[in-house]
């Protein structure tokens, strides 16, 4: 979650306004209370605006508070359904704030994300669906997110919240449905989806923690030792990777053995890695490219947010040269022409599979942090 913070994605926001989704919908007992269903409302309104993954993590916790409505005496049940059609007409009202004119569109571009893989999908499929195309019916394709999440916690956090989750199993708890389905539900819903970003599944941080929490709180007065050991111990780990991470760009390969580049923080110094290649290579081979040409154009093929932060750094840098058309920063995607630009940041595996593609250019930078590459035109062609 620290990592995410540091490199900002909508995942992150749409983590904490599951909790906050969560949270008052287990306050408002099947609907019961009318201030926490109209919180919900709203929350959930909100969150829709953020991202409609949203559904995802919500569907099986809504799906069993509206079920435990007509559980209920008859008084009590028409109160219930009454709050819950106040709670879905405000998250709606709020919803359609944006998507409601975009709705059409939303589901075509939700159809081609899904199910863009499947042997029956007819029509373009999006240029990208995640670091690689998994083959849904795969091992690699169920195991993804089971992997992600581990890289997203640690070994020892996850270690414990699988001790948590074979508790919950065992127990008689009225909440064990609740959070399984909670857990299950958008673990599959996520995988059986074409699209794969490990980032998607980070909201299902939130159900992990309360069940972790839920096994350290279980522990009884005859472990009352061994409970503030658990907690002290948690505390001085979490802390101890808090600050590693705060000056490293990588985080500790023994406790995130399955992390990657975006889970890790970059360091907030000056010897960021990122930030001397911008000031020390990129900046001084674009204005090289001012001053022969009048005039540089780059560009980010592939993109899709992996170079967001090198494009920032970049427009910072020449703010009132790009204002002036001076310098051009454009973003390409799969099968669009980029001949025109001198500069070029793409991945370095898709550089390697479309080599021919780059003929013309040549490799000047390897970024191995990001496992990307620099490319430059030839100079022989002085179009750029």
């Amino acid at each position: 979650m620290y990592a995410f913070s540091r490199q900002f994605e909508l995942d992150f926001p749409l983590a904490g306004l599951t909790a906050l989704c969560v949270c008052v919908l287990i306050n408002s007992e099947g609907f019961s209370e009318s201030i926490d269903a109209l919180l919900l409302g709203s929350s959930l309104g909100i969150a829709s605006l953020v991202k409609l993954q949203i559904l995802f993590f919500l569907c099986a916790p809504l799906f069993y508070s509206v079920w435990s409505i007509f559980s209920q005496e008859n008084r009590g049940r028409c109160k219930a359904l009454l709050n819950l059609a106040l709670s879905f007409t405000l998250a709606y009202s709020i919803f359609s704030l944006y998507w409601g004119i975009k709705l059409k569109g939303l589901l075509v571009n939700f159809y081609q994300h899904a199910f863009s893989l499947y042997p029956f999908f007819k029509g373009s499929a999006p240029p990208v669906l995640g670091f690689e195309k998994v083959h849904i019916l795969s091992l690699k394709n169920f195991t993804f997110y089971f992997i992600s999440l581990l890289g997203h916690t640690s070994l020892p956090l996850f270690i414990l919240f699988i001790l948590a989750l074979i508790k919950l199993i065992n127990t008689k708890s009225i909440w064990r449905c609740f959070f399984l389905w909670s857990l299950l539900a958008p673990y599959f819903i996520l995988t059986f989806l074409s699209v794969k970003w490990a980032r998607y599944i980070l909201p299902l941080v939130v159900f992990m923690a309360v069940l972790s929490a839920y096994l350290i709180d279980d522990l009884k007065l005859k472990y009352k030792y061994l409970k503030v050991t658990v907690i002290v111990g948690l505390i001085i780990y979490c802390l101890a990777i808090y600050f590693i991470t705060s000056w490293q760009n990588r985080l500790p390969h023994q406790f995130f053995p399955f992390s990657t580049q975006f889970q890790s923080p970059h360091a907030p110094n000056p010897n960021n890695y990122i930030l001397k290649v911008v000031k020390n290579e990129i900046i001084p081979y674009i204005q090289n490219g001012q001053k022969k040409y009048g005039q540089v154009k780059l560009g980010f093929i592939n993109d899709n947010g992996y170079f967001s932060g090198i494009a920032l750094l970049l427009y910072l840098f020449f703010q009132e040269d790009i204002l002036n058309g001076k310098v051009n920063i454009q973003v390409f995607q799969e099968g669009q022409s980029f001949m025109s630009v001198k500069y070029i940041v793409v991945r370095k595996d898709y550089f390697l599979s479309k080599n021919k593609s780059f003929e013309y250019y040549k490799k000047v930078i390897e970024l191995k942090g990001l496992d990307a590459v620099i490319l430059e035109k030839d100079e022989k062609d002085s179009s750029a």
